[in-house]
C-alpha cells in the first residue's frame, strides 16, 4: 500500500510542459470611422461596438476557454469591448450605454487591462499621415503600410505616429514578455502546493493594420516574399477582418521553448483562402523588435 502511494505521488509530481495560448485579433465593428484631423483621446477612444459587431465578437467566445485568461485591449474603448466579448462571451453584460468611467469600472471587472502597444498612432499633422489616410480612402492601406510607411514616418520626421515596423516591434514585444513568463509559469503550474491549470490564454484586442503587421514579417521571414504577398492581397488589402486574428502558442518544457503561429482566412469574394501555420525560433521575436528599434530610434 505505501509503495503504491509512494509511485501515485511520483506520477503526480512528474513535470508536465505549459502552455501560452495569445489570441491576437482586430476590434469588430465600431460606430463611427476614424477621421482625418481627429485627435484619438478626444475623438477616437470612446467609440464602441455597433450591436452587430457586439453579437459577432460574442460568435468568437469558445465556453471551454481556461480558467486562467486576462483580456488586453488598446486604450480605445473597442478593442477592449470585442476583447471582454471574445473572451466571456454572453457573460460580458455590455449595453453600450456605460458612461466613460462605467465602461473602466466594467473594464476592470471583466478583467480586461490596458496595453498601448496594441494601438496605432495616427495623429500628427504632416505629410505622412495624411498619405495614409489617403491610401486608405483607396482601399490599399495594408499594403502602403507595408511597403512604404517605415520610410514616411522617417521622410515626415514624425515622432508621435507608429508604421510597419514599429507596429510589429509592438506585438513582438508582448510575445516576449511571454516567452518570459513561460518559465515562471512552468515552475508555478508545477508546483503540488499550488492551484494552477497547465494552460495560460491571453486575449488581445486590437485594430487593423495592427497586429497583421507582426504577422506579416513572420509570413516573410518564414516563407519569403512571394507568400508575404499572397497575405497582402488576401481580403483585397483590407488588412484583417472584425474580429480576425492568429494564434500564437508557446509550449514551454523546462528545458526548451517553442513557438507556432497560427492564421486562417477563408476565401471572400475576389481572394483565396490564405492559410499560415509554422513553428518560429525565439531568435525571430528579437530580430523584429530589432528592426522596429531602427525606426523608433530614427523616430524618437
Amino acid at each position: 500500500m505505501s509503495i503504491e502511494s509512494s509511485n501515485y505521488g511520483q506520477q503526480l509530481e512528474k513535470p508536465r510542459p505549459v502552455e501560452i495560448l495569445l489570441h491576437f485579433f482586430r476590434h469588430d465593428k465600431k460606430e463611427k470611422e476614424y477621421l482625418l484631423g481627429e485627435k484619438g483621446e478626444n475623438k477616437d477612444y470612446p467609440v464602441r461596438l455597433t450591436i452587430e459587431g457586439k453579437e459577432n465578437a460574442r460568435s468568437y467566445h469558445n465556453p471551454g476557454r481556461a480558467s486562467q485568461s486576462v483580456a488586453f485591449g488598446s486604450p480605445r474603448a473597442r478593442s477592449k469591448e470585442t476583447a471582454a466579448l471574445h473572451m466571456h462571451g454572453e457573460k460580458a453584460m455590455l449595453s453600450g450605454n456605460e458612461t466613460q468611467e462605467e465602461f473602466k469600472e466594467l473594464m476592470k471587472e471583466l478583467n480586461v487591462a490596458t496595453d498601448d502597444k496594441l494601438n496605432f498612432h495616427l495623429e500628427a499633422d504632416n505629410a505622412y499621415v495624411t498619405r495614409a489616410f489617403e491610401e486608405h480612402a483607396k482601399g490599399r492601406l495594408f499594403e502602403y503600410w507595408v511597403t512604404e510607411s517605415d520610410t514616411d514616418i522617417v521622410a515626415a520626421n514624425d515622432h508621435e505616429s507608429t508604421s510597419y515596423s514599429i507596429t510589429a516591434a509592438n506585438v513582438a514585444k508582448i510575445v516576449k514578455k511571454y516567452l518570459t513568463v513561460s518559465e515562471r509559469f512552468y515552475d508555478l503550474a508545477n508546483n503540488p502546493e499550488k492551484d494552477y491549470e497547465h494552460t495560460m490564454e491571453r486575449f488581445l484586442g486590437s485594430h487593423g493594420n495592427t497586429v497583421e503587421c507582426f504577422l506579416a514579417k513572420v509570413i516573410e521571414k518564414t516563407e519569403g516574399q512571394d507568400r508575404l504577398w499572397e497575405f497582402i492581397n488576401a481580403g483585397n488589402n483590407q488588412s484583417i477582418d472584425f474580429s480576425e486574428g492568429f494564434d500564437l502558442a508557446i509550449i514551454q518544457d523546462g528545458n526548451t521553448t517553442s513557438l507556432s503561429v497560427h492564421y486562417e482566412k477563408p476565401a471572400g469574394d475576389g481572394y483565396d483562402a490564405f492559410n499560415f501555420d509554422a513553428k518560429i525560433p525565439i531568435s525571430m521575436i528579437e530580430e523584429i523588435i530589432n528592426e522596429g528599434n531602427l525606426f523608433t530610434k530614427t523616430n524618437a
